[in-house]
């Protein structure tokens, strides 16, 4: 190679003009041209492919030092500031402690991040009856929320507890423990009088 007048100067043929001089990737680092110079292409390592130290926001997932880079410094989209974000219940359907609820019921859950669907199982949410017994269904996701499609309807007059547990988001946070939202179905029992005043009997009555 020759490079004219440019030989010996960064990344250009060297003084002797057999071969490339000092450029990124020589394994050396080349101070005010380079931060670091590793001699590699594993860019999740101290210094990426650019001869640029790593940092958080480059894209890359540096292993002991970051759970994610997502090039961005926004929260709520699974990874603030290179550490991944936990997933949480923000509402439900039926809300905790609802009554009167119908018994074929779209019940529906929205995490404030997207929910990665193979998480999304009967062994991570269940739906119990009064009598300590699963009610079955089916599970579908969509983005944030988790449906969940009752198989058969509920039973009136009864307290559930659904229990949701051990999902993640689809960048990987995992619930920081399990959220129960309790409700009741539809009371169709006929009302009684259970006080009355003045009562049976009762004289001098004003």
């Amino acid at each position: 190679c020759d490079s004219g007048s440019d030989n010996g100067a960064y990344n250009t043929c060297n003084t002797t003009c057999t071969g490339l001089g000092a450029h990124c990737g020589d394994g050396h680092s080349d101070i005010g041209n380079e931060e670091c110079d590793d001699g590699n292409t594993d860019n999740t390592d101290e210094c990426l492919t650019g001869c640029i130290r790593a940092y958080c926001g480059d894209g890359f997932v540096r292993p002991g030092f970051e759970e994610c880079d997502d090039k961005n410094d926004a929260s709520q989209d699974g990874c603030f500031e290179c550490q991944l974000e936990a997933l949480s219940v923000v509402s439900s359907i039926p809300s905790h402690q609802a009554v009167q609820v119908a018994c074929d019921v779209a019940i529906s859950i929205t995490f404030n991040l997207d929910v990665d669907p193979s998480t999304a199982t009967a062994d991570n949410i269940k739906l119990t009856n009064s009598d300590g017994i699963d009610e079955p269904g089916q599970f579908h996701v969509s983005g944030k929320v988790v449906h969940f499609t009752l198989a058969t309807p509920l039973r009136e007059n009864d307290y559930l507890e659904l229990e949701v547990r051990n999902l993640r988001s689809t960048m990987g946070g995992q619930m920081t423990g399990p959220e129960r939202i309790r409700f009741y179905t539809i009371d169709t029992t006929n009302p009684w009088v259970t006080f009355h005043s003045p009562w049976d009997g009762a004289a001098d009555v004003y």
